[in-house]
C-alpha cells in the first residue's frame, strides 16, 4: 500500500500557526508590545535598539539606564519633606542619588533632550513635562554628588574630623565654593559656623588631556578635633577658569584622572562647566516643568512639587538665584 504523501492535518496546522506567528512578530504591534514590555521589565538597551520606540520611550529607557525609577525617584522627593532634623538633602544623596559616571550624567541628558521635545501640541506634552522635571532635579543633585564623592565610590564618607555632623568631602566643597570666584586664587579661610577650614590653590594652572579648558587645583583642609584611623584632613577640588569673566569657579568633576601637573586630581565632566550655573539651570528647569505638568490635583503630586521647589529655595535663597555662598550654606545645613 502506497503512503500518502499529503502531511496529516495536524502537521499542516502546526507548520501554517507557526509562520503565522512569525509573521506577527513582525507586525508594528507586535513591535509597540514588545517595546512597552521590554520597558516594563526594564531592558533598557532592548528599547533603546527597538525601531519602533516612541521619543517617550526612548526618554524613560534613557533615565532607567541611568539608574533610575521613575516610582522610586518620586518616594524619595516624598520621603524628603519629613527628612529628621530638616536633612532632605542627606535623604537625596543617601537614597536617591548612587554613584556617578560619565555615560549616568549622559543618559540623563538624552533623557532630557528627549522629553523637552514633545510638543505642547502632542497628548503626551504634559506627561513629558513632569517627568522631564524629575530628570532636571535628579541631575541637579547629581552634580551635587558627584563634586563632594571625587573618589567616586557613590557612598559619602563617615569622616567628620570637625565634629560638625557633616561628611568631611562635603565640607570641603562648601569651602572650595567659598573660596571661588577670584582672578587670582590665593590661599583663604573658609569660615562657617560650625568650623573653619583652609583653601589653598595650586601655584599654577593644570590641563587634562583630551579636555578642554583651564583648570586650578585646590587643596580644601578641614580643622582636626578627632582623629579617626583613615581619616584624611585635606580634600582635592578643582576650580576652572573662566574665559568670559576671567575668575576661577567650581566645576563640574567625575572621578579623578592624572593633570599636566602629573598629578591626580578630581576629573573634569566633558568640557569645562561651571558647578553653580548648572545646578542654577537644572533647578529652574525641574520647576518650571513641574509647574507646566501639574494641575493641583494629587496629593502625591502637590508633595513632589513641593520638595523640588525646596531644593531651589534652600539652595538660592528667596529670590531664587543661586550664590556659591548660598549653595554652600544648603549643603552645610541640608545634608
Amino acid at each position: 500500500m502506497k503512503r500518502s504523501p499529503i502531511l496529516p492535518l495536524a502537521v499542516v496546522v502546526l507548520i501554517l500557526a507557526a509562520l503565522v506567528s512569525c509573521s506577527d512578530k513582525d507586525t508594528p504591534e507586535a513591535c509597540r508590545y514588545e517595546t512597552t514590555m521590554n520597558l516594563d521589565a526594564h531592558n533598557y538597551d532592548a528599547v533603546l535598539q527597538s525601531p519602533c520606540a516612541t521619543t517617550m520611550q526612548l526618554a524613560a529607557a534613557h533615565f532607567g539606564k541611568a539608574g533610575y525609577d521613575t516610582r522610586v525617584v518620586l518616594n524619595r522627593f516624598i520621603d524628603a519633606k519629613s527628612a529628621a532634623g530638616n536633612r532632605d538633602l542627606g535623604v537625596y544623596m543617601g537614597s536617591l542619588i548612587s554613584r556617578v559616571t560619565t555615560p549616568m550624567l549622559d543618559n540623563l541628558s538624552r533623557s532630557d533632550s528627549g522629553y523637552a521635545s514633545i510638543p505642547a501640541t502632542s497628548d503626551e506634552y504634559l506627561d513629558s513635562q513632569f517627568l522631564l522635571s524629575l530628570v532636571r532635579a535628579v541631575r541637579a543633585l547629581a552634580i551635587i554628588k558627584t563634586v563632594i564623592d571625587s573618589n567616586g565610590t557613590g557612598v559619602l564618607s563617615d569622616c567628620d574630623i570637625n565634629g560638625n555632623n557633616i561628611p568631611d568631602e562635603a565640607d570641603a566643597l562648601s569651602c572650595a565654593l567659598v573660596s571661588a570666584g577670584s582672578t587670582t586664587p590665593t590661599t583663604a579661610p573658609c569660615v562657617f559656623s560650625a568650623w573653619t577650614g583652609t583653601a589653598t590653590p595650586e601655584a599654577a594652572d593644570i590641563v587634562f588631556s583630551g579636555q578642554t579648558g583651564t583648570y586650578r587645583g585646590l587643596l580644601v583642609t578641614v580643622p582636626t578635633l578627632t582623629t579617626p584611623v583613615s581619616c584624611p584632613t585635606d580634600y582635592k577640588k578643582l576650580l576652572y577658569l573662566d574665559p568670559g569673566t576671567n575668575t576661577y569657579r567650581a566645576t563640574i568633576t567625575v572621578g579623578t584622572c592624572q593633570a599636566s601637573d602629573l598629578q591626580m586630581w578630581p576629573c573634569p565632566s566633558a568640557a569645562a562647566q561651571d558647578f553653580l550655573s548648572s545646578f542654577q539651570t537644572d533647578v529652574d528647569g525641574a520647576v518650571t516643568s513641574l509647574t507646566t505638568a501639574l494641575t493641583g490635583t494629587g496629593s502625591t503630586a502637590s508633595e513632589v512639587q513641593q520638595s523640588i521647589e525646596n531644593i531651589r529655595t534652600q539652595a538660592c535663597g528667596a529670590d531664587v538665584v543661586c550664590t556659591a555662598d548660598e549653595l554652600a550654606t544648603y549643603i552645610q545645613d541640608r545634608l
